[in-house]
């Protein structure tokens, strides 16, 4: 149906554009609300809802997914069902919960998400909440047991290039946080090559950085500098996600390791640039 393919082509384009993403999902929303009412049209609408809300929690914009995944979760909970739109719903609470600090939220809803997706043999979503599960350990500080999860993940599935990429670099976050940078750059390189294959600048941007940042944590400050200035140029096209503050923020910290004092204070200050201090 014209409906499918609107959904289809929302999530085909929701890791390099997450903001066509967004068009293509409110075009799902306006064609399901005109449908006869029926519990196809109620998960129709959950669906459409789950999909922006995806994508607006990519494009940094919280506040506006958040009543999106609660009217998903109303209109997906009314036949009464688990299905997978409730294990989706329930892994973007999870996400959103995760970025805004609620972090009790973001266990719970991770936790109910991999048992819906295990109830249902959902492979692939259910190695995907295992590693939201992981990123909780390392928000912790735990990453032994991040890392245990991550590991959990990537042995549960593998095969597609979204989840692949995220296991690779989710690994290599939490090796280069146990101080096991080669092990860590060998997992960056494998997210980097999926990166690239899948034509995103803007996965190979928050690849190269986390490249950069093991770079100069070992003090290898040319290759650091050689990264970051890669995934800056990638991000001219298009930073709607604000990465670039994070690039800025390797930069600063190469500037200020070569004694360049005046170069780290300038390239701190782009990485705050639209930043209140004030808020936590």
């Amino acid at each position: 149906s014209a409906f499918d393919d609107l959904v289809d082509k929302a999530k085909a384009t929701m890791m390099g554009d997450p903001a066509q993403a967004l068009e293509l999902a409110r075009k799902a929303e306006t064609m399901a609300a005109a449908q006869p009412t029926s519990s196809h049209k109620q998960q129709a609408l959950g669906a459409s809802l789950w999909l922006q809300s995806e994508a607006l929690t990519r494009i940094n914009q919280p506040d506006r997914a958040r009543p999106l995944i609660d009217r998903g979760l109303e209109l997906a909970a009314q036949d009464g069902v688990d299905t997978k739109l409730d294990g989706d719903l329930n892994m973007s609470l999870a996400r959103l919960a995760a970025l805004t600090g609620d972090m009790e939220l973001a266990l719970k809803s991770y936790q109910e998400a991999h048992n819906i997706f295990a109830a249902i043999g959902e492979a692939r979503s259910q190695s995907m909440a295992l590693q939201g599960l992981a990123s909780i350990y390392g928000e912790a500080r735990d990453y032994e047991h991040a890392l245990e999860y991550y590991r959990r993940a990537a042995s549960l599935y593998s095969g597609d290039p979204s989840v692949d990429m995220a296991t690779a670099n989710n690994l290599g976050n939490a090796l280069k946080h146990l101080g096991r940078y080669s092990e860590a750059l060998k997992d960056f390189d494998r997210a980097l090559a999926i990166a690239v294959k899948v034509e995103s600048a803007h996965l190979q941007a928050r690849v190269l950085t986390n490249i950069a940042s093991v770079y100069a944590t070992q003090g290898n400050l040319a290759a650091a500098d050689k990264d970051a200035d890669r995934a800056l140029r990638l991000l001219r096209a298009d930073d709607s996600g604000g990465w670039s503050r994070f690039v800025w923020g390797v930069k600063a910290e190469v500037a200020f390791k070569r004694g360049a004092i005046d170069d780290a204070v300038r390239d701190i200050t782009k990485a705050f640039d639209g930043v209140d201090p004030k808020m936590s």
